[in-house]
């Protein structure tokens, strides 16, 4: 239904001089409209514009010249404003819709939002970035260090370790353990049957950012030439942790598939020395070698593991030694 548009508060006058003119009450009026008395003092309040029907009887009837400034519009002309008001505003803040400039400022504006309001958007069902922060160093995080050095790869957005799964099953669950603590997440589990192996993977570009920052390198470890991070050795005890959580998984400080000698194998070989190990370095340097039995104990006295079959081990060991003596 058309509707007629007053110029500032002008309907209201000519409503007040129809009624005037006719001498009719507003439920009169209203009656002669074919409204109702509610709509009709809406109409006279000026809160909403009159109908052009009604419009035109009440200008016969009270024969009012047409007022000046007034147009005729749809019905809902006021839903198109609104959207057009909404249109340009929207690319106000994001830019036109549908180029990359507009999307990129809106992924910008969207993500400032949900930094601001994390738990709004999580109970939205919307997918956040997840958090990192590794505030100080740690045993723990040594030794968390050290797994990642031996048997850990980092990706862009994910680190994994991978174990045995004949001879490492519980040493995953310390190492899941571990995580939690260090990482403030526990890594998710699974079983490879196929090619025997327990995969634990962390996933977060955040983690990974978290990760660069405390000295690790992302991609292949022979190409990167990786190495105990710099904070390593500020700490005996971190050293410790370190060479621990590497001997726990990698075992032998090597990459079986590469002869290049890596810094690593020259650290954990200096970490040895200054706990005055005798040990021996194989030709090329690629492999560190703890013969004498003393010094095997020794070395679980002073560095230890916490993997489960290493303990086995040695107490094979011990248990042959002591039955030959």
């Amino acid at each position: 239904m058309p509707r007629v548009i007053f110029k500032n508060n002008n309907q209201r006058e000519f409503l007040s001089k129809v009624k005037s003119l006719s001498g009719l009450s507003n439920e009169e009026l209203a009656l002669l409209c074919h409204v109702c008395g509610r709509t009709f003092r809406d109409w006279l309040r000026g809160k909403f514009n009159i109908s052009e029907k009604a419009f035109l009887f009440l200008l016969k009837k009270s024969g009012l010249a047409v007022p000046k400034d007034i147009k005729v519009v749809n019905d809902f002309w006021y839903v198109m404003k609104g959207a057009r008001n909404g249109a340009l505003k929207r690319m106000e803040l994001y830019g036109p819709p549908g180029t990359p400039e507009g999307r990129k400022k809106g992924g910008i504006n969207s993500q400032l939002r949900r930094k601001e309001n994390p738990n709004k958007y999580r109970l939205l069902g919307c997918n956040l970035r997840k958090e990192f922060r590794i505030n100080n160093s740690s045993v723990n995080l040594a030794e968390a260090t050290g797994i990642i050095l031996g048997d850990g790869s980092i990706s862009p957005n994910q680190l994994t370790i991978t174990l045995g799964i004949k001879t490492d099953r519980l040493y995953a669950m310390f190492v899941s353990n571990l995580f939690q603590e260090v990482f403030g997440e526990r890594p998710s589990l699974r079983e490879d049957i196929d090619d025997n192996t327990i995969r634990l993977a962390l996933s977060g570009v955040g983690l990974i950012e978290e990760l660069i920052r405390w000295g690790f390198k992302k991609g292949d470890k022979v190409r990167q030439q990786v190495d105990f991070p710099y904070w390593i050795w500020k700490d005996t005890g971190f050293q410790k942790g370190c060479v621990r959580g590497l001997m726990d998984t990698d075992g032998g400080c090597y990459f079986h598939k590469h002869k290049t000698k890596l810094p690593i194998v020259s650290s954990v070989a200096k970490v040895l020395k200054s706990l005055r190990f005798k040990f021996s370095l194989s030709h090329g340097g690629t492999r560190i070698y703890i013969y004498d039995f003393e010094e095997i104990k020794r070395y679980f006295e002073l560095i230890g593991s916490s993997n489960p079959k290493n303990h086995e081990k040695f107490k094979y060991y011990l248990s042959q030694k002591t039955h030959r003596i």
